[in-house]
C-alpha cells in the first residue's frame, strides 16, 4: 500500500513516516479536499507522492454545469433514501447522552438486526456508532432515517 486516504475527520492531516505509506485525512463536512499527485514506476509502485489542500468554502467558483449534475444526483440520491425501510412502534432515542451511557432501546434494536441477519449469539455495537442525537419518533422507517441512526460501514466478525 502506498497510499493511505481518509476523509471526514476532525482534522487535516499527511503524514509520510519513512518505510510507510502516506497518510492523510481530509476535514469534515467538506472543508478542504486533498488533491493528489502519484507518480508510478513502470513496475506500478509509488516513486513519489505530493499532495495539494484545497480549502472549500462558498467563495469557491461556480460551475453551472457541475452543480446541476450535482443536483440531478442529490435528488436521485434523496428518492432513494426517502424509501420506507421498515417500522417501529416505539420511539428510538439516539441522543450522545443516552447511546454511550447505557443500554438503550436503539441499541437493542441495532443489536437485534445484527443478530438476526447474521445469525449469531453474541453482538457488541458501541455506543459512540449510534449517531443523530435526537429521539427519532415512532412510525416508518426510511433509508435516510436508519442511515443517520447508524452512518458507518461496520464489519461484521464472526
Amino acid at each position: 500500500v502506498d497510499l493511505i486516504l481518509g476523509g471526514h475527520d476532525h482534522f487535516t492531516d499527511l503524514r509520510s513516516d519513512c518505510g510507510h505509506a502516506t497518510y492523510l485525512k481530509a476535514d469534515s463536512d467538506l472543508k478542504t479536499q486533498w488533491v493528489m499527485t502519484v507518480l508510478l514506476t513502470d513496475e506500478g509502485t509509488a516513486e513519489s507522492i505530493e499532495g495539494k489542500l484545497l480549502s472549500l468554502t462558498d467563495s469557491d467558483p461556480f460551475s453551472p454545469s457541475v452543480h446541476d449534475k450535482v443536483v440531478h444526483w442529490e435528488e436521485r440520491g434523496q428518492q432513494e433514501l426517502g424509501k420506507t425501510i421498515g417500522c417501529t412502534n416505539v420511539s428510538l432515542d439516539a441522543r450522545e447522552s443516552q447511546v454511550r451511557q447505557k443500554e438503550t432501546v436503539i441499541g437493542n434494536f441495532f443489536t437485534d438486526a445484527v443478530m438476526g441477519m447474521h445469525k449469531t449469539d453474541v453482538v457488541l455495537i458501541p455506543g459512540g456508532t449510534i449517531r443523530g442525537d435526537k429521539v427519532f419518533p415512532a412510525g416508518k422507517l426510511s433509508k435516510k432515517s436508519v442511515t443517520e441512526m447508524h452512518p458507518f460501514g461496520n464489519s461484521i466478525v464472526k
